[in-house]
């Protein structure tokens, strides 16, 4: 609708003519026209389509809210501040007003902090906001620590939610222990109820092969927290020591190794729920005792041992292929690896060297 037929409906609507409709929210009244809430919300265009009538009343909506939408469906702008957003988000929801939904969404979005990041979260989720959501969503991974440690929000998860959160690859800590805690404070919160959540919560620990003195193993072994007990897993095909175990999409994923006369670049990927093992496009390099992350999706692998020596090569997979990345300043052997404010760290106690790569 043209700007000049915005003002003249929003004068004869000052003026009260020419309305035909009423929209009573509380103990007010809003007189409108149907063609001009029509144009905004497919809700209302269906509302009066299938019910015909002269007044409709919508008790549970806040006046101060259907003020702002009228002033939205006559001049195309609304005011949205700390105070009423998340009533106009609802509120929008409701009558499918898309340019509400859209200006509520981008004004949480540049809001985003510890304190509310899981409240936005959950209010994305509820209001079908799926760009919103997933900004949320990658903000509490990417400040885990901080939010798992102040956000009273955080203790109103599900177990649902917590358990999605902690097995996102792009989860952020500085050690495996922020993730224990957190679960812990969790769990401690309503400790009644939520005790027998443990073991839904603190993931299972695979052992992938090794040498038992005697000889390279080929087996595999899963350890159940819940019922304290090892499990033997479909074995590996073949022996291998010194190869890397991560998990990387829902996967167990071993790479690399020393099969007893070489070091290998094979790669393959155990799924807990097939309970198979497959075969995952090999490295470039082939190495063994090498380190191993996962960054922003991508899974790095870090120097280690050459069948000549220590090595200095960086490759990284995305889910597809190998690719060679920035070598390391120094060859090592036996890295260790972690990921810190989105940086990979890598350092070695053979050279007393640490590494950081810009990505």
């Amino acid at each position: 609708m043209s700007t000049i037929s915005n003002s003249v409906f929003s004068q004869v609507l000052l003026e009260g003519k020419l309305c035909d409709v009423v929209i009573s929210v509380g103990n007010v009244e809003f007189q409108a026209h149907r063609i001009i809430l029509c144009g905004c919300s497919s809700f209302f265009r269906n509302l009066f389509c299938t019910t015909p009538s002269e007044v409709y009343s919508f008790p549970d909506v806040p006046p101060n809210i259907m003020s702002l939408i009228m002033e939205y469906a006559y001049n195309s702008s609304v005011v949205v501040t700390e105070e009423n957003v998340l009533g106009l988000l609802a509120a929008a929801h409701r009558f499918a007003i898309h340019g509400i939904l859209s200006a509520t969404s981008d004004f949480l979005e540049q809001k985003l902090c510890v304190e509310n990041c899981i409240g936005t979260w959950m209010s994305a989720e509820l209001y079908n906001c799926p760009d919103l959501r997933k900004k949320a969503n990658l903000y509490i991974l990417h400040h885990f620590e901080e939010v798992a440690g102040s956000s009273e929000k955080f203790l109103q998860l599900s177990v649902q939610q917590l358990a999605g959160l902690i097995k996102k690859d792009e989860l952020n800590v500085r050690q495996e222990s922020t993730v224990f805690e957190a679960i812990l404070r969790w769990i401690d919160h309503n400790l009644e109820e939520r005790k027998s959540h443990m073991a839904v919560l603190l993931s299972k620990i695979y052992i992938c092969g090794g040498f038992n003195g005697e000889e390279l193993l080929s087996s595999a072994e899963c350890y159940n927290p819940q019922s304290n007990q090892w499990t033997m897993i479909a074995s590996m095909g073949s022996g291998l020591n010194g190869a890397a175990v991560i998990a990387y999409k829902d996967l167990i994923y071993v790479v690399g190794g020393f099969n007893g006369v070489n070091c290998v670049n094979t790669v393959i990927a155990y799924d807990p729920v097939s309970h198979r093992w497959r075969a995952i496009p090999p490295m470039i390099n082939s190495r063994s005792n090498f380190g191993i992350a996962v960054l922003e999706d991508q899974l790095y692998a870090v120097g280690g041992f050459e069948n000549l020596g220590a090595s200095h090569e960086v490759e990284r997979y995305d889910g597809n292929s190998w690719k060679s990345v920035q070598r390391l300043n120094i060859p090592c052997s036996t890295p260790s690896c972690c990921v810190v404010e989105r940086n990979p760290y890598f350092s070695t106690t053979i050279n007393y060297q640490i590494n950081f790569m810009k990505k």
